[in-house]
């Protein structure tokens, strides 16, 4: 120890009796105890002249105050209230140093969590420049893909064209003819084409620029879904990302606007209600039926 509460009122009681000699002496015992934080050594010889007690009167005040003040024991001379003291401050140590590794575990858990929670926030950050990027690309790849209104009523004529030539070589086994299905009514919404990939257990949110842009396009929500049942296929049971089915919808637009389908019947014919909307995976599918 080194600091030890010194009590001016408690010392003067108990050591008022004594002679100078004596009372020096005391403290200088305390003192070698607090030090030590052991009891004072059972030799008396040593014991003085530790305590620098070299004449026969200042040894004989080391035996009185020993006597008075500590009890002899195996471990050496003990003094009760200095045993307090010592254990109340060895208690105190550890009690502070307890705290402070609870404090310094504390700040070291604290800055984890900083780090941690910048570097999730880079990464969030980096997501949605990559989304962004990614978004931009397929719709523009969607966009240079699906047919034009004139390249379809281009399609159509040819389709006429065909199948005017043909009328008379099939007036008696006519061959299977592909229909055009009109898909839904009304105009398609990004929610609509959210709803269809999330029946399909691909998740979306209307919000999805890449579903706006289909929604736009003119996609419908049944092609969507086909697309979907093709990745869900193609991953086998893997999570189907919104990107992966807009990448089967580019293939299939690629594929539909390529293909030049003799004897087809004309979009004006495909639907009850007048011409439908163009379907590029209703078209493949429907052709490749008939095959």
């Amino acid at each position: 120890m080194n600091y030890y509460p010194h009590h001016i009122g408690d010392f003067n009681t108990a050591t008022r009796h004594l002679s100078r000699i004596e009372r020096s002496l005391y403290r200088d015992m305390l003192d070698m105890y607090y030090d030590t934080e052991q009891p004072l050594m059972l030799d008396l010889d040593k014991l003085c002249r530790r305590l620098m007690a070299r004449t026969e009167e200042e040894k004989e005040s080391v035996r009185v105050l020993l006597d008075e003040f500590f009890e002899e024991t195996v471990t050496g001379w003990v003094n009760h209230r200095c045993e307090r003291e010592i254990q109340e401050f060895k208690a105190s140590v550890a009690n502070g140093a307890a705290g402070g590794k609870a404090s310094a575990k504390a700040r070291a858990e604290a800055k984890a969590k900083a780090l941690a929670d910048a570097a999730a926030e880079a990464e969030r950050k980096q997501s949605e420049l990559e989304l962004s990027e990614d978004w931009a690309t397929s719709s523009e790849r969607v966009a240079n893909a699906l047919p034009t209104s004139a390249q379809r009523v281009s399609t159509n004529q040819n389709q006429n064209q065909n199948q005017n030539q043909n009328q008379n070589h099939n007036k008696n086994n006519p061959p299977l003819q592909p229909t055009f299905i009109e898909e839904g009514a009304g105009d398609v919404t990004a929610v609509s084409l959210s709803i269809a990939m999330r029946e399909e257990g691909v998740q979306s949110q209307p919000a999805d620029p890449r579903l706006l842009e289909l929604a736009r396009q003119g996609v419908m929500p049944a092609t969507v879904k086909a697309a979907c049942l093709e990745a869900n296929k193609s991953k086998n049971g893997a999570t189907v990302s919104v990107g992966y089915v807009v990448k089967i919808l580019e293939r299939w637009a690629t594929e539909a606007s390529s293909v030049k389908a003799a004897g087809a019947i004309p979009l004006a014919r495909a639907s009850p209600g007048g011409a439908g909307k163009f379907d590029p995976v209703a078209f493949v599918n429907q052709n490749r039926r008939t095959q």
